[in-house]
């Protein structure tokens, strides 16, 4: 049988899985939705659990539609959420339900943000608007309100990263372009900008592993018939 290319999307309201042959022709999907909570006005949150595991379970649906075996997947291609924030402790335990691009609960500490930083020299140096849905400021927000969830993270990482993760990737990563999401990233030297880690009383240390590296699909294989490891 030819080598099939699979395309996983884990997007706000649902996830879908295709299955293509190598001419591009879809073989089969499967899509299943899964929750957000509002629990204030601006905020948003999602239980991870449950987005892993309905992601897992329309893999497998796809697979078992015209019984595809995933030993013949040649390529896997995400698509994942941009400017989700997830608090993750020292063994990778997930301390809270990720908090959602949707959410702008950061909105009441921009004026102490204005101060560190004007939205001008910000955007010169990220290329992002300073806007209360970049991590930075979500990361801010839990530092002053969640204080003990923030002393027990270890890392801030991103959507894709604990998708990836939980598909067998051996530690949190970031593709280059989503980097820009956490809102330290220099976009001209491509790595983190110091004076704004500095601003914002950050390391690189707290989150995902920037990589332009393109993973083997024979790493995710395993995680179709099996329940994920975050």
């Amino acid at each position: 049988m030819n080598k099939l290319l699979a395309g996983i999307d884990v997007g706000t309201t649902g996830v879908r899985c295709m299955l293509f042959d190598s001419h591009g022709n879809l073989l089969s999907g499967a899509y299943r939705e899964y929750e957000t909570k509002y629990l204030r006005p601006g905020w948003a949150e999602q239980d991870l659990e449950q987005m892993i595991s309905q992601t897992m379970l329309v893999c497998r649906e796809a697979l078992d539609t015209n019984n595809i075996v995933a030993e013949n997947i040649a390529s896997i291609g995400f698509s994942s959420q941009g400017h989700v924030t997830l608090a993750v402790g020292q063994n990778g335990q997930i301390l809270r339900p990720l908090i959602s691009w949707q959410d702008v609960r950061p909105q009441q500490e921009m004026e102490e943000i204005f101060s560190i930083i004007s939205p001008e020299e910000y955007y010169s140096i990220t290329g992002m608007p300073l806007i209360p849905i970049l991590i930075v400021t979500k990361i801010n927000w839990i530092r002053k309100h969640e204080p003990d969830v923030y002393a027990l993270t270890d890392k801030f990482v991103q959507h894709q990263d604990i998708i990836l993760k939980a598909f067998g990737a051996e530690s949190f990563l970031t593709d280059l372009p989503s980097t820009s999401f956490y809102g330290a990233w220099d976009v001209r030297s491509a790595n983190w900008n110091t004076s704004l880690l500095e601003r914002f009383d950050l390391n690189p240390a707290q989150f995902g592993q920037p990589t332009p590296l393109v993973l083997r699909s024979a790493q995710f294989h395993q995680r179709w018939q099996s329940k994920p490891v975050l």
